[in-house]
C-alpha cells in the first residue's frame, strides 16, 4: 500500500498508473472538462495525482485541491475561489457573490493564460448530491471551445455510482480512470 509520505524512489508505476497518468496529462493540456481516477485504498490514487500535479508546467494551474470535500456548495466554490486568488478581505456572504467571484478568479487567469485544475480527493465521501450538481454547472463556464478549468475527481470505486446518479456531471467526464493493485506482471 502506498503512504502519503512515501519518497518517490520507491514508486513503481503499474501499467494502470502509467496509463492514467498519459490520460490526466492528455485531459489538462487539452482543456477538457473533467475525469475520475478511481480505484480501492492503497492503490496510489493520491500519490500519482501527487507525481502528476508536482510535473504540471505552464499554463496549467494553479491547482487547487480539496482533500476533506465536506461542503455545500456554496461553501465549495467560495474555497474554490479562494484558492485560485481570490483575495478580497471580505468572505462573500450571498450565493451570487460566491459566484461573482468564482467568475472574476476564471476571468483573472484566462486573461493571464493559465488554466486552473481542482482536484477533489476522496471524491465519494461527498454525500450532498447538490454539491455534484454544482460541479456540473461550474463545468459549464468555457473560454471559447475547452473548459475554463480541469475537474479531476479522484475516489473509491463506488464513486462511478455516484457519479452515474448525476447524469449532467456523468457526461462531462473525458474518461474514467481505474487504477489496478500491482499483480506478478
Amino acid at each position: 500500500a502506498f503512504r502519503a509520505s512515501q519518497p518517490g524512489e520507491g514508486y513503481f508505476p503499474a501499467h494502470s498508473h502509467r496509463a492514467a497518468k498519459l490520460k490526466l496529462r492528455y485531459l489538462v493540456e487539452q482543456r477538457q472538462s473533467a475525469a475520475l481516477l478511481i480505484g480501492d485504498a492503497g492503490v496510489g490514487k493520491s500519490f500519482l495525482l501527487d507525481s502528476y500535479l508536482s510535473d504540471l508546467k505552464l499554463p496549467a494551474g494553479p491547482v487547487v485541491s480539496v482533500v476533506v470535500p465536506q461542503f455545500s456548495p456554496a461553501e465549495l466554490i467560495g474555497h474554490l475561489a479562494r484558492k485560485l486568488g481570490d483575495e478580497h478581505p471580505r468572505r462573500a456572504t450571498t450565493f451570487d457573490e460566491v459566484i461573482e467571484r468564482w467568475e472574476q478568479q476564471l476571468a483573472v487567469l484566462h486573461a493571464e493564460g493559465r488554466h486552473p485544475v481542482v482536484v477533489i480527493d476522496d471524491a465519494q465521501t461527498i454525500e450532498d448530491r447538490q454539491v455534484l450538481q454544482a460541479l456540473h454547472l461550474l463545468l459549464n463556464y468555457r473560454h471559447g471551445d475547452s473548459s475554463a478549468f480541469t475537474l479531476i475527481l479522484c475516489g473509491q470505486p463506488e464513486l462511478v455510482g455516484q457519479i452515474a446518479r448525476c447524469p449532467a456531471l456523468h457526461d462531462r467526464l473525458a474518461f474514467t480512470c481505474a487504477l489496478q493493485p500491482f499483480d506478478l506482471e
